[in-house]
């Protein structure tokens, strides 16, 4: 249960080489909520790249580190995320710079959730019972 963060070439080559990557952005807060935001890049097989940006309510614990399975709160329309389409290499990597991903912090795909883990163990459960979002009034 451990993760490397890749440099920049070896993302590259990642991405050439048909592999996704990831990059945790950090956490925010919506209502009281804590949201952890990440983003996930995957290569297209009829070239180009998807990029989804995902704000996802904290609902995780130590048992429980699979953050792709959290509910991505920006657009019910994409319960995946944000997705948006590029091109080339460069274009999506921008993108990835626009929105804050550093370039020396991606890890492989479904790597992320090993960061959530060790920030749960640092920062504890978020303060608000997620179940709350959906308990209507």
């Amino acid at each position: 249960m451990t993760y490397r963060h890749l440099n920049l070439s070896e993302a590259v080559r990642l991405l050439e080489r048909g592999v996704s990557i990831q990059q945790w952005l950090g956490t925010g807060e919506v209502l009281g909520f804590r949201i952890l935001r990440w983003i996930s890049v995957f290569p297209l097989n009829r070239g180009g790249f998807s990029l989804f940006q995902h704000q996802s309510l904290d609902e995780g614990n130590e048992q429980f580190i699979d953050i792709v399975e959290f509910a991505d709160i920006q657009d019910p329309d994409q319960p995946e995320g944000l997705r948006s389409q590029h091109e080339s290499l460069d274009e999506v990597l921008q993108r990835c710079w626009e929105i804050g991903a550093q370039q020396d912090r991606f890890v492989q795909f479904c790597e992320a959730q090993y960061i959530y883990l060790e920030f749960l163990r640092t920062h504890g459960p978020p303060a608000r019972d997620p179940a709350e979002w959906y308990s209507p009034g």
